[in-house]
């Protein structure tokens, strides 16, 4: 029986296969390798597409000197040139598979601290003879016999990144010059080894290539090899940087990469060679993401502005987060074929470490024009979620001028400086907005009645999410039936798409029968019984804060009733906590 199951395994088409492998863990697969060489082969791919973001970072050593033993002749002569000195760097090691034919994304910082651990646990772990030193050895003991706390990664991150231990301050003068010099002959290793393994990769022209610069890395002058090696005119996947004045390596890689896919950019100082990057080659740009500050920023700010003058046509993706100063807001007219804009803070649903954000009355008139071409005719995502006032007046213009192809709009407010154009701005909507397939909107008590509108006459329809102004506690014991009738009703009508999800994203008030009516016409269906990945799911967000007992036992009753969804894991946990504290 097993015999037989082992060939219907090995008999599946690959393409069935790699579908399925790719919805597995890594550490399933690799375990899955084993089985045969037929499935070696389909997973192989997968793992190695790209191994240092699937793989935890303990496993990167090892990733490194697979590509190691994979380097020509000519390389690894190079690595033993300057003392790397491994059984993978011998001519004779080669590895089983050709590796870098599977590798389909590097990012190059990633791959650079790569080398420098694998380089730093072979000398850790006395294979190379080039740190074997008496002073070293005598380092090692002491910190052995003297635990600082520190566990293998913190000291092996310290040692990566020349951080001062603690065990440094006992060692003498002669001895600190000498392991400083030891620093930088690995920092220069750590070079070679990436240099080598670039050129490795660089023969696979299927590699998309990204680089991310966090704040906090003290030297990237690594990233000088790359325009040694990548040929100029090159294509960028990615780049996520935090501008932090030490990027002067940076201006090298302008003829390098002349287009890039997604460019984000954190501000923290006006980066001289961030700013030289960008006004030096003027890449080509699809999407552009910048959180920004309210410190002046000249240069990055011009720099910026030449290049969207460059990408006025090309440019499909903006997002503006958490707002401030640091640029003229009319850069961003030169824009003209969107497709998403984002203007947000870090108020979402979920946000962490929530700051105010800098955004002001005028955020929005950069966006709004009257001529017949605007910047967002093509506009098919908008999202606005900010904690400061909104001008709904220039909220409506802004929907009115997206020519009817929005699909998804996310508005999410807290002030509203002109409450009285509330309702315009939903009409707007209504009018301008047929094709929307997600809608997530902050509504007030007079907005509020626009809901059971949105489900009947946006025919397209598929998510809804409802949240209200701060200062309101709105009370639907009126509404929640009349939302609860047009599910119904939506339901009934062949023509209209049927909702999948309906969320409040704030707490109200409502009377229990009035919510019973509410659920009652949520899990009608037409009286047939339909799979539970077709039944409405309802979304009450933190209902288990403000939701009385009695709705919350009401609410499980018609989700066990496999007549709607309702995640109700934390509900059940706290009804099962009070149940026991009962009893007990």
């Amino acid at each position: 029986m097993k015999k037989k199951s082992f060939i219907m395994a090995t008999r599946i088409p690959p393409e069935i296969l790699h579908t399925i492998f790719k919805e597995l863990e890594n550490h399933h697969l690799s375990k899955y390798i084993l089985v045969s060489k037929y499935w070696c082969s389909n997973i192989l791919p997968i793992l190695w597409s790209n191994p240092l973001e699937k793989m935890y970072w303990q496993y990167h050593y090892r990733i490194i000197e697979v590509y190691i033993s994979c380097l020509n002749k000519e390389s690894k002569q190079i690595l033993r040139e300057h003392n790397i000195i491994h059984e993978a760097t011998k001519e004779s090691f080669s590895a089983t598979y050709d590796y870098t034919q599977y590798l389909r994304e590097v990012e190059f910082n990633g791959l650079y601290e790569a080398c420098g651990n694998w380089l730093h646990l072979i000398s850790d772990n006395d294979l190379n003879p080039s740190y074997n030193n008496n002073e070293e050895e005598e380092e090692d003991d002491d910190d052995e016999n003297h635990d600082d706390g520190e566990d293998f990664a913190t000291r092996l991150f310290n040692k990566c990144f020349h951080y001062a231990r603690f065990s440094e301050s006992r060692l003498s003068d002669s001895i600190k010059k000498s392991k400083k010099d030891n620093i930088y002959d690995k920092q220069l290793q750590s070079r070679i080894i990436f240099k080598e393994v670039l050129k490795l990769f660089v023969e696979n022209r299927l590699i998309r290539y990204k680089l991310i610069i966090q704040s906090g890395f003290y030297s990237f002058n690594h990233l000088s090899v790359i325009p040694e090696i990548i040929p100029n005119g090159s294509h960028l996947d990615f780049m996520r940087i935090n501008s932090n004045n030490q990027h002067s390596v940076l201006e090298s890689l302008s003829p390098t990469f002349t287009s890039i896919d997604k460019l984000t950019i954190k501000c923290d100082d006006d980066d001289d060679g961030l700013a030289s990057y960008l006004i030096n080659g003027l890449p080509t740009i699809n999407f552009l993401k910048i959180h920004m500050t309210n410190k002046d920023m000249p240069k990055l700010s011009n720099s910026i502005n030449e290049v969207l003058i460059k990408n006025k046509d090309s440019l499909i993706h903006l997002w503006l987060k958490q707002g401030g100063n640091c640029f003229n807001l009319d850069i961003f007219k030169q824009c003209k074929n969107l497709k998403t804009l984002r203007i947000t803070d870090s108020h979402l649903s979920d946000a962490k470490n929530m700051k105010p954000s800098f955004w002001t009355e005028d955020t929005l008139i950069p966006f709004i024009s009257s001529s017949p071409t605007n910047s967002l005719n093509r506009l098919t995502e908008f999202s606005l979620s900010i904690d400061a006032s909104v001008n709904l007046i220039h909220l409506s213009t802004i929907i009115q001028n997206t020519c009817g192809l929005l699909e998804y709009l996310f508005l999410k407010w807290e002030i509203e400086q002109d409450s009285q154009n509330s309702c315009l701005l939903f009409q707007s909507i209504l009018e301008n907005c047929q094709k929307l397939s997600g809608i997530f909107i902050t509504t007030s008590i007079d907005t509020i009645k626009f809901i059971p509108r949105f489900l009947m006459e946006c025919s397209k329809l598929k998510y809804l999410g409802v949240d209200c102004l701060r200062k309101d506690n709105l009370d639907l014991t009126d509404w929640l039936p009349k939302i609860g009738m047009a599910i119904r009703n939506r339901n009934n009508n062949d023509s209209l798409t049927q909702i999948e999800l309906l969320g409040f994203y704030f707490k109200f008030i409502s009377s229990v029968k009035s919510f019973n009516e509410f659920l009652d016409d949520c899990s009608s269906n037409n009286g047939d019984k339909c799979e539970k990945d077709d039944l409405l799911e309802l979304y009450f967000h933190n209902a288990i804060d403000w939701m009385n007992e009695e709705k919350i036992i009401l609410l499980r009753q018609y989700a066990n009733s496999d007549k709607i969804q309702c995640s109700l894991s934390e509900i059940d946990e706290i009804v099962l906590y009070n149940i026991e504290n009962n009893i007990l």
